[in-house]
């Protein structure tokens, strides 16, 4: 077990180092090899993706790639390491500004498609438009990940979750947006 342990984390190294090379469509494979390596390996593979610095790489992947596919991917794998990681690796993830770059996602679905909330008519909820909106409710999700996570201590998670919400603050202009966020993520509303 040892052993294919030490030879995980060489291939998350070689992983990483081909996601910079390889056109959008490889990296969507190139995650989801990584994801599954996740799921086998969770500290060992989080460690090595904190390490060789992938989390700004993946981070950067919800914005520089137009493919839509290879954005759910990366929002849903630092998902996973949200949940799966230490206090660093969700440090890292906001001084890699994921914040901004889901606010920034979140905006650019509502300027092309209109607000999904506005949609809905006599009462209706945006849940059934979520599959057209995907990232609608990403920041919420990104601050549960962080309450559910099983890398981090209780302490750590209120401290990560005040970060998020400061970080929400200075980001977002509208201040309704940042109470209904503000809401969600305090009262775990998803």
């Amino acid at each position: 077990i040892f052993v294919s342990l030490v030879l995980m984390a060489k291939v998350v190294k070689h992983i990483l180092t081909l996601m910079d090379t390889e056109p959008d469509e490889n990296k969507l494979v190139l995650l989801s090899v990584l994801k599954c390596m996740l799921s086998i390996g969770h500290t060992i593979v989080v460690d090595e993706i904190y390490s060789h610095d992938g989390i700004s790489r993946i981070v950067n992947l919800l914005i520089d790639c137009k493919l839509e596919a290879l954005q759910l991917a990366a929002f849903d794998f630092l998902l996973e390491l949200v949940y799966n990681g230490r206090i660093e690796v969700v440090e890292r993830m906001f001084e890699c500004n994921v914040v901004k770059n889901l606010v920034i996602l979140r905006s650019s679905y509502k300027e092309t498609t209109g607000n999904p909330a506005s949609s809905s008519s006599h009462g209706e909820k945006y849940g059934k438009h979520r599959e057209a909106f995907p990232f609608v409710d990403a920041l919420s999700i990104f601050a549960t990940q962080i309450a559910v996570g099983i890398g981090l201590r209780e302490r750590e998670k209120r401290a990560l979750r005040e970060v998020f919400l400061r970080q929400i603050k200075e980001i977002i202009q509208d201040d309704v947006d940042v109470a209904n966020i503000s809401i969600k993520v305090l009262y775990g509303l998803v």
